[in-house]
């Protein structure tokens, strides 16, 4: 969900539409299965307000930062993740890269969460362990 990748999505991907990155788009299927655990990825930037609705309405609704962490600029990357976090979701905000092909990118990626001073030490845990642990229902106690 979200963006088609830094203005490149009209070249590269002519039928992509920013519209239907909406994550509201997931409402009438949450709706049918109340039950169905949801990870979105790319935490539905840039439609912050509409991401923190569908989390703040569905409990199994997880996000990854996966791609936003390292296409934007950092400023904005660390305004979008404080806001997830400032609504009260760092548990169920997920670390992730888009790893590919790119060398360092995991180091990159990993260091931008370890540096972001707005986060507590918990909460740097629960982003890069912890929300996937409890998505996947892995066991968590070793992440604590």
């Amino acid at each position: 969900m979200g963006t088609g990748g830094s203005g490149r999505a009209n070249v590269m991907m002519p039928k992509f539409r920013g519209s239907m990155g909406n994550p509201l788009l997931l409402e009438e299927l949450l709706a049918r299965h109340p039950k169905l655990r949801v990870q979105v990825m790319h935490a539905g930037y840039p439609m912050i307000d509409n991401m923190l609705t569908l989390l703040q309405a569905n409990s199994h609704v997880y996000v990854d930062v996966a791609g936003l962490i390292w296409s934007y600029p950092i400023k904005e990357v660390n305004r979008y993740i404080e806001r997830l976090v400032d609504a009260g979701f760092e548990d169920r905000v997920m670390f992730g890269t888009d790893q590919l092909i790119w060398p360092k990118l995991m180091a990159y990626s990993i260091s931008i969460m370890q540096n972001a001073d707005y986060l507590t030490p918990q909460q740097k845990r629960d982003i890069l362990y912890n929300s996937a642990a409890r998505f996947l229902r892995m066991d968590t106690a070793q992440g604590k």
